[in-house]
């Protein structure tokens, strides 16, 4: 299981959780985990019903400290045996080669604050 932490300005503010065994599924929730219906195309995996669990929250806590300071990065975890491992950092996802839509894009263009530190 893979989760995927979308941070703005240090803020987690989306994050996307993937399975991809025993089940697959994909699922994205925001700050406070709650899903949120955005859809990335090619659609991949099919949503779940499953709710975001305690590996999630702590992926979370862990990508705002890592994510301090930063303006826009991706802060990725994998979950193995039941455990949290850090992934990778990633600045700019998907390389702009998946088609989140205008209105995502002006959504998450809105969370991301460039004055200042």
């Amino acid at each position: 299981m893979e989760i995927k932490n979308c941070c703005f300005n240090g803020i987690p503010y989306y994050n996307q959780l993937t399975s991809y065994i025993p089940e697959q599924y994909q699922d994205i929730f925001d700050i406070n985990l709650n899903k949120v219906n955005i859809i990335f195309e090619p659609r991949l995996y099919p949503l779940s019903e499953k709710k975001a669990d305690k590996l999630v929250e702590k992926s979370i806590e862990l990508s705002k400290i890592l994510a301090k300071n930063i303006k826009f990065v991706r802060v990725d975890w994998m979950i193995y045996d039941n455990k949290l491992y850090f992934e990778e950092m990633t600045f700019t996802p998907f390389s702009g080669f998946i088609n989140i839509g205008n209105d995502l894009q002006i959504k998450l263009g809105s969370l991301l604050n460039l004055k200042g530190n």
